[in-house]
């Protein structure tokens, strides 16, 4: 019986993480489409070949750095979707799913840079059935269709804002970015008619 020398395992990991990585920054930089993978071979100093095998081709980085941010979006969707429409819950929901977001700051200032990839299978599919949970937990069924603009336009801001600031400190981010949803998504009082 063989068995891999002793770190093989946690060395081609930590290759593929760095590949990820490195992957991730050139897209950012230059598109995904911009961004060849020699010049991915490169920058993490190895050979086209040796990216091969971690990786065969660019829609495979691409689906790997997307994956797990589906799949953390999905468990996060799950754990909400026996929840009701109290604003507790939505406001437990609005921080967990701006934590979400947060988490995936890098991956965001990539697809608002390059939003040609949002087509990309890897980004399409199922987008629509996830966008329209998060906003079904956002908005709920009860409010009438300007409330339910009025809270597309917070959560679909949140996203912008925090791939236009990578690089910010995400503890003030958060809270900053808190404090403004909150403040756009306050029960607006009905004006008496006149």
């Amino acid at each position: 019986m063989s068995s891999a020398p002793p770190g093989t395992t946690d060395q081609a990991s930590d290759t593929r993480t760095r590949i990820l990585d490195i992957a991730l920054s050139l897209f950012t930089e230059h598109g995904f489409v911009g961004t060849s993978l020699q010049q991915i071979a490169d920058n993490a100093g190895l050979t086209k070949a040796a990216l091969y095998y971690h990786f065969p081709s660019k829609d495979d980085l691409l689906e790997a750095l997307v994956k797990p941010a589906v799949n953390d979006l999905e468990q996060l969707l799950d754990a909400y979707a026996d929840s009701g429409t109290k604003p507790a819950e939505r406001r437990r929901f609005m921080e967990d799913y701006l934590d979400y977001l947060l988490r995936q700051r890098r991956l965001l200032a990539f697809v608002v840079r390059d939003l040609a990839t949002l087509g990309h299978p890897a980004l399409a599919t199922g987008s629509q059935q996830r966008r329209a949970r998060v906003n079904a937990m956002l908005a709920g069924g009860h409010l009438d269709f300007n409330e339910q603009i009025r809270v597309a336009v917070a959560f679909q801001g949140l996203s912008s804002v925090i791939a236009q600031y990578p690089d910010a400190d995400a503890i003030a981010l958060r809270q900053a970015l808190l404090e403004a949803a909150q403040a756009l998504l306050r029960p607006r009082r009905k004006r008496a008619p006149r």
